[in-house]
């Protein structure tokens, strides 16, 4: 038995999935998907039926879509954490003209650990020990005086 294939032309597959045009051939051209030129247009294999060692399943869950800051609203963190967690080797991207496109599969994998509380944090360190901790204490001495001179006035 045959599988009949699901094919789209650049623009259905833009408008089915919300990407640009643009941003379409762009992963036609970095291989993200399968296509076929017939009498000069440009025809899509639909992702589930494309099966590639590279991206695993072959799904859209496994083409990079998702910018910086998308990925940054839906884990409630901000652009420059997840750029952070691609310099850990934490989260894969590529570039596209110079811009990063996140896959989703790695999204719901920092998703999962978010859940869990295992979604390492950077840990805020001072440099300067010392003076924060002089600056705590007289904030807090400061405090009581004038809770003292509201009493006194009272």
């Amino acid at each position: 038995m045959t599988k009949t294939l699901k094919t789209f032309t650049v623009k259905q597959f833009a408008e089915l999935w919300g990407l640009t045009e643009r941003t379409v051939r762009q992963m036609v051209r970095q291989n993200h998907l399968v296509c076929f030129h017939v009498a000069g247009e440009l025809y899509i294999q639909e992702p589930n039926w494309h099966q590639d060692g590279k991206t695993g399943t072959g799904t859209i869950e496994d083409l990079y879509i998702l910018r910086g800051n998308e990925v940054a609203d839906i884990l409630g963190v901000t652009p420059r954490y997840i750029r952070y967690l691609v310099e850990r080797g934490k989260l894969s991207c590529v570039y596209i003209k110079r811009h990063r496109r996140y896959n989703l599969t790695d999204v719901r994998r920092l998703i999962a650990l978010k859940m869990q509380g295992t979604l390492e944090r950077k840990k805020r360190s001072y440099t300067r020990d010392g003076v924060v901790l002089w600056a705590r204490k007289r904030l807090s001495a400061m405090e009581e005086e004038i809770k003292k001179e509201n009493q006194q006035n009272a």
